[in-house]
């Protein structure tokens, strides 16, 4: 029979469960950003949108990556080639006014 003392111990020991999961993931989150401590990587993003680039760039650089975008495409292939060893990922769309991806 389901009491309501057995059902508070039911609820605290599934919220004690939930919370020693939530506990080791956050705990093994902390090991790996302690492992990877060295520089930023650094991301290009491309794209003839503005507020696509910016939403991609803010979202990005909140979760610690260097950014820089570009709506131009011809611009941001300038920057890759003056910068290609800094950088590590470049994102783009597909198709843009000036240049398909597949020419950048």
């Amino acid at each position: 029979m389901l009491t309501s003392d057995n059902y508070q111990n039911c609820i605290s020991k599934s919220l004690n469960i939930t919370s020693d999961i939530t506990s080791d993931i956050t705990n093994d989150m902390n090991k790996i950003n302690k492992k990877h401590t060295s520089a930023k990587k650094t991301i290009l993003v491309v794209d003839d949108e503005f507020d696509v680039v910016n939403a991609i760039k803010l979202w990005l650089q909140k979760h610690g990556f260097a950014v820089w975008g570009f709506v131009n495409p011809l611009q941001a292939l300038e920057y890759f080639k003056k910068n290609s060893n800094r950088i590590d990922l470049v994102l783009s769309d597909i198709r843009m006014p000036q240049m398909m991806v597949t020419n950048l």
